[in-house]
């Protein structure tokens, strides 16, 4: 096993399940996607430290943990309690078509991709429609302007997510779209 691999081991055993992560789809994608490629080569040696990293546009890559709750938040997600089987191989359904925003660095995309969604970084299909839109920022407050939180959920598919950070609670919202002819979405606040 390489530094990197036992690294990435102890990212999800020693950060991840810790916090009730279980998902196997979840802990899959930690274990297979290699966060040292996606931050800056002066950050390599801390990439799987439980901590944001800084990158060199802005932004930051969010602690594993804070990607691990927002990861569980999404629709379909097999929410297992058994890690028996992590390393297990097998195949992954399609989950549907997702956005993130803004992806500053690709790395959720990459988790996404290996949980079998059909991930976009950026929004240039205007009249897409997903079935999970992840914010991996703030939402609330003046932040939801800058996302256009309020048109993203009007292209969330019935049963679709929207997925963010909320600051004011330390947290991570989430909206679920329950009706098709409607605007009748669930936000929920998780801690």
């Amino acid at each position: 096993m390489s530094d990197f691999q036992q690294q990435r081991h102890n990212m999800v055993f020693g950060q991840i399940i810790p916090h009730a992560i279980r998902a196997r789809n979840i802990l899959d994608a930690f274990m297979a996607v290699p966060r040292e490629r996606f931050v800056p080569p002066k950050y390599r040696t801390t990439a799987y430290h439980d901590g944001p990293i800084p990158m060199p546009h802005g932004g930051y890559l969010l602690a594993p943990i804070v990607t691990a709750r927002m990861l569980s938040h999404c629709p379909d997600n097999a929410h297992s309690d058994s890690t028996d089987d992590l390393f297990a191989d097998g195949e992954t359904p399609t989950q549907g078509h997702a956005l993130v925003l803004p992806d500053v660095d690709g790395y959720a995309a990459a988790l996404l991709r290996h949980m079998g969604y059909d991930c976009e970084e950026d929004d240039a299909h205007k009249h897409k429609t997903y079935h999970l839109i992840l914010i991996e920022d703030d939402i609330t407050g003046t932040q939801r302007n800058t996302y256009h939180v309020d048109k993203l959920l009007a292209r969330l598919e019935v049963g679709g997510c929207l997925i963010g950070l909320d600051s004011s609670k330390h947290g991570v919202i989430t909206y679920t779209r329950t009706r098709h002819n409607g605007h009748t979405l669930r936000a929920h606040h998780h801690a």
